[in-house]
């Protein structure tokens, strides 16, 4: 597949065709993880909801060699622990799948900060994010909490809006 997506870089198209090689490279991406993500333990698949954010989110990530972001939110923060050693034993095997940073939330936290940090506010991340695990029903849901959040963030945090 990296020979493939490799040759999207050589393309002598318009910026429509680049914006839609850029779709295709990050949908072919998006489909190869999920079907390494069915090597995951069922235990550990069925405690959270695996979602890719933001720019990944968008489909916008523009190269192979870019590393993925993924959130997972937890159903229930009694699992924090036991998923939290799972994400540092396996951290090897998800760098070599073209995953950067695995952030671990829990389903009651906020969703519009940034790492939970309520001084960034980056409500696109959750409002732009995919499913990873087929899990749309979830992924709604968590936008609609998003939507909330958004609607009473007070002043002094829409204006840090990035």
């Amino acid at each position: 597949m990296r020979e493939a997506l490799g040759k999207l870089l050589d393309l002598n198209v318009g910026p429509l065709g680049y914006y839609n090689a850029v779709l295709l490279l990050n949908d072919l991406l998006r489909e190869d993880f999920k079907k390494k993500l069915l090597l995951v333990p069922n235990k550990i698949k069925s405690m959270a909801t695996f979602i890719v954010p933001g720019s990944d989110g968008r489909r916008e990530n523009g190269s192979p060699m870019s590393k993925w972001e993924i959130i997972t939110i937890l159903e229930d923060p009694n699992n924090l622990e036991l998923f939290s050693e799972y994400v540092k034993s396996s951290r090897d095997s998800m760098l070599k799948l073209g995953v950067g940073d695995i952030e671990i939330r829990a389903e009651d936290a906020p969703f519009s900060f940034y790492k939970g940090n309520p001084s960034i506010v980056q409500p696109g991340r959750f409002g732009d994010a995919l499913s990873l695990d087929g899990n749309e029903e979830k992924l709604t849901l968590m936008k609609k909490k998003l939507g909330k959040e958004i609607k009473v963030l007070p002043n002094d945090k829409i204006s840090k809006v990035k």
